[in-house]
């Protein structure tokens, strides 16, 4: 039951982070409600973000470094992505 709540609470600091929401409750249901409407393609980049991780932590931790970033930008992109919210370009 936790995992299935971490994964459908997964956009919960977003949520926040992003001014959508500053109560709790109202940004677990926004999180739960955009997670249930696109349970296929993130819980591919769950499994992606956990692979990329793990591949990290083998490399003697250091790997870490470079992993949790790119999976906290990936899940930022995919945040914005699927709320509509603004993507800027990088060139």
């Amino acid at each position: 039951p936790g995992l299935i709540l971490g994964f459908l609470w997964a956009f919960f600091g977003y949520s926040i982070a992003d001014g959508v929401t500053t109560d709790p409750i109202d940004a677990m249901k926004r999180s739960w409600a955009l997670v249930s409407a696109n349970v296929g393609p993130l819980l591919l980049l769950m499994l992606a973000a956990i692979g990329i991780n793990v591949l990290g932590a083998l490399l003697c931790l250091v790997g870490l470094l470079v992993s949790l970033p790119v999976t906290g930008v990936a899940y930022a992109y995919s945040w914005r992505l699927l709320t509509g919210g603004r993507i800027v370009p990088l060139g």
